[in-house]
């Protein structure tokens, strides 16, 4: 979820260099309602900000909801790769490559 920098930098005024943020996770069922936390670390060097660490918190319940969703893809993947037959024929064919350099 966007948010804006004035936000952003009125957070980090004087000696604070954390800031937090709300993010969505997509394919969990009623994701807007479910958001996130999101803190980030800054670290000022030469005069320019920038971000050292994020540490994203997440319930349990919606993170087992996001493996099993990953789960599924990964299996689903494994299904549509079916089987390749090339490389039955490549592997036959330096079998016989290497018979020939015996002889």
């Amino acid at each position: 979820i966007p948010k804006d920098c004035r936000l952003i930098h009125k957070a980090l005024d004087g000696d604070k260099v954390e800031f937090t943020c709300e993010a969505q996770v997509p394919f969990l069922k009623d994701s807007m309602s479910r958001l996130v936390t999101l803190t980030f670390t800054t670290k000022e060097q030469k005069f320019v900000t920038k971000v050292t660490k994020a540490v994203l918190k997440m319930p349990k319940a919606s993170w087992v909801e996001w493996k099993q969703h990953r789960l599924r893809l990964w299996r689903a993947s494994k299904v549509w790769g079916g089987k390749d037959e090339d490389d039955k024929d490549d592997d036959e064919k330096k079998d016989d490559k290497d018979k020939k350099d015996d002889a």
